[in-house]
């Protein structure tokens, strides 16, 4: 028997849309976060509480999107990245490889 990914089965294996997803997860939840600040009292202890977690949330999207350049970096033109590898001849010149 062989087995075959669909196209959306292939995606989860793919880290750089995997990292992606991650991204979008996290601005949905801020979006989520923001209408739940907007609906508290000001100055309240449930909206300080509210905005210590939007503040969380911000940095785990900072850090997603990090974690999303590192990962397009590392897998350079595997992913439509246009990465230089160049390596120097015996002469000392330059070529380029693929």
């Amino acid at each position: 028997m062989t087995a075959t990914l669909s196209r959306s089965s292939a995606l989860l294996y793919d880290p750089l849309w995997q990292a992606g997803r991650q991204v979008a997860e996290a601005e949905e939840r801020r979006e989520q976060q923001m209408l739940i600040v907007s609906g508290l009292a000001q100055g309240s202890p449930a909206r300080a509480y509210a905005e210590h977690v939007l503040g969380e949330i911000d940095r785990t999207i900072v850090l997603s999107r990090m974690h999303q350049e590192l990962i397009q970096t590392l897998l350079g033109d595997q992913h439509g990245a246009v990465v230089d590898w160049t390596a120097p001849t015996a002469n000392g010149s330059s070529m380029s490889v693929p």
